[in-house]
């Protein structure tokens, strides 16, 4: 068995903790914005409502694995590692992620829905506007449920 000082030397924290906290928001701000000028004054991809329906589902996956893996964590109360993070205050960032990944998981299913309303075919001006909004919340979720997914995996692996 590993001792207290081994996971001390490994909390979970792969970058700067500034860093960890904004890296989501700036790459899904570059993503989108790129993103924005490229379809600006281009036609939309036809096939959206397909998009739109599996990210529904994807989002509902992520949900339940994401809730999941914060129970896990909760759970493993005793662990070294566990207490590392409770002692330098990193734990309750650590469910903030969880937390922040999951309700921007629910946000995207909630927009996936709404654009299955909307008509994108139409040539209407809001449309690389909406489907920029749309995109900024896929990328910082996908982005936000990556940061969780790693930190997850890092305090695992402490664990063994």
């Amino acid at each position: 068995m590993k001792n207290y000082e081994d996971f001390s030397k490994r909390i979970p924290w792969p970058s700067g903790r500034m860093v960890d906290d904004w890296w989501p928001l700036v790459a899904s701000s570059v993503l989108t914005f790129l993103a924005f000028v490229i379809y600006w004054s281009r036609p939309l991809p036809t096939r959206l409502g397909d998009l739109m329906n599996a990210t529904i589902s994807l989002s509902a996956i992520a949900i339940g694995f994401l809730a999941t893996a914060k129970s896990v964590i909760l759970s493993i109360k005793d662990e070294a590692i566990i207490r590392t993070l409770k002692e330098s205050g990193d734990h309750d960032r650590l469910l903030g992620y969880f937390m922040k990944a999951i309700r921007w998981s629910f946000g995207l299913g909630i927009l996936s829905a709404i654009g299955l309303l909307i008509d994108f075919e139409a040539d209407t001006t809001p449309h690389p506007w909406l489907f920029s909004i749309w995109l900024f919340t896929l990328a910082e979720t996908g982005f936000c449920s990556y940061r969780v997914i790693d930190l997850f995996t890092r305090i695992l692996r402490a664990t063994d």
